[in-house]
């Protein structure tokens, strides 16, 4: 058990030693890589040969190499693509050599399987209290299932228990060796508390909300950096009083419609991120032809932006949400609050047919980066501005709120840590404590 406690934990520096250390099959590529010399050329390759340990098929790897026979071999383009294979998160190590076989030269490329498999356990933990005595807290776990079958079908189960209930399952299937198209079905079940207290709601109400859906989304996938998807999904539940005077937004509500989707992410690390950048743009369209109860459409756009110096890293983020047209149901509400969400507020404390947040994150890394074995300790804080609206109208800046927060983050082997204190115009204020992702 210490020996797989060991390797885990190595395997949660693999960026750090990767600055000090390389592979002799690395060293191979390197060498690859280097300048020719006058008068020498690289070789055509003949034949292409997979040594293939996964449950993938050999022809999903061949296709992320992107060479075949009859092409010259450039070794800075290969060196890439056997990146983006090892990035694919299924191998322990990628590497290749050149073969002679009956005056023929041949392209062999080796794929070893991670030692510890390639499914994945993830935890998750959030406390959140304010000075009102207000708190929430939340536990939960994710468990992927990867390599289903030889065209990388992955199953993910998500389920979170405390104040707020979710269960998640969906299934993520490439339809060609490429992996450029996708289908994506899933399930989701969730409960939650909003509390509304805009008096077009009625003043200070608090809804407990319960919410089935089911969805299909079907997409491409833009190379490694992002993908488009159009979805297809139906739901249905209920808007439970728990405070406040009774009113029209109580009882059973029907949802169903389409939407459009926009990701890209190429942040280097998802908690703390010190280059890259991750967004998305989402539009929805709820339709009564597919069950809802009423047509609404809404767009939606998240955007962050990674930049590093040395130890410190900055990190803009933009968040813009509105109705374009129909009226929303509190049930499908804009929601602000929480750790770098207007920090000071508690998570989903604000919300509105209209929400705007932008923001800054500093980080500074507190321990060696060079140092092998050292878990990366950051220090940070956040200026924070935005607000929730319930008409176009009402949007102005008197109307924003500043916010900003300090935090220690730690990314440990079980997930990134943060322990926060956020603090938000008009007397708002929160301390935080949670394990797992940010963006």
């Amino acid at each position: 058990d210490a020996v797989r406690f060991g390797y885990i934990a190595a395997q949660g520096k693999r960026s750090d030693l990767s600055r000090l250390s390389i592979s002799p099959e690395g060293y191979q590529v390197y060498l690859a890589t280097l300048p020719l010399a006058p008068g020498s050329d690289q070789p055509v390759i003949d034949f292409i040969r997979i040594n293939n340990g996964s449950r993938l098929s050999d022809q999903v790897i061949e296709q992320q190499l992107q060479i075949k026979p009859g092409d010259r071999l450039d070794p800075q383009k290969l060196n890439r693509n056997l990146n983006e294979i090892y990035g694919m998160g299924d191998f322990q190590r990628v590497n290749y050599t050149l073969a002679k076989e009956h005056g023929q030269t041949g392209l062999v490329v080796e794929t070893v399987p991670k030692d510890i498999g390639t499914d994945t356990l993830q935890f998750g933990l959030f406390l959140g209290a304010n000075l009102k005595g207000d708190a929430e807290f939340d536990v939960s776990a994710a468990y992927t299932m990867s390599e289903l079958n030889d065209l990388g079908g992955q199953w993910r189960n998500f389920i979170q228990l405390g104040s707020n209930i979710a269960l998640l399952s969906d299934f993520y299937q490439p339809l060609d060796a490429d992996q450029q198209y996708f289908i994506n079905p899933y399930l989701r079940y969730e409960q939650y508390n909003l509390d509304l207290f805009n008096g077009v709601y009625g003043e200070s109400s608090s809804f407990r909300v319960y919410r089935n859906e089911v969805g299909f989304n079907v997409g491409r996938n833009l190379e490694r950096w992002g993908r488009l998807s159009l979805g297809l999904r139906y739901a249905h539940g209920r808007n439970d009083l728990r405070l406040g005077q009774p009113s029209d937004y109580e009882g059973r509500f029907d949802d169903g419609g389409y939407s459009l989707r926009w990701e890209a992410d190429t942040l280097d690390n998802i908690s703390f991120p010190n280059s890259g950048y991750a967004g998305n743009l989402i539009f929805r369209d709820s339709l009564t032809t597919l069950g809802a109860d009423q047509n609404v459409r809404t767009l939606s756009l998240n955007y962050a932006h990674a930049y590093t110096w040395g130890k410190y890293s900055i990190i803009p983020r933009l968040h813009l949400a509105g109705r374009l047209s129909g009226d929303m149901g509190i049930q499908d509400l804009f929601l602000l609050g929480g750790f770098l969400n207007l920090s000071g507020y508690q998570p989903g404390q604000l919300s509105g047919e209209y929400a705007a947040l932008g923001e800054v994150i500093y980080m500074y890394r507190l321990d060696s980066a060079s140092s092998a074995f050292t878990i990366p300790i950051y220090a940070g804080g956040s200026l924070e501005v935005g607000g929730v609206w319930n008409e176009y109208r009402d949007i102005d800046f008197d109307s924003l709120i500043p916010a900003g927060s300090l935090f220690l983050g730690v990314d440990t082997p079980l997930g990134p840590f943060y322990f926060a204190g956020g603090y938000a115009q008009g007397g708002n204020a929160s301390l935080y404590m949670l394990l797992g992702k940010l963006f």
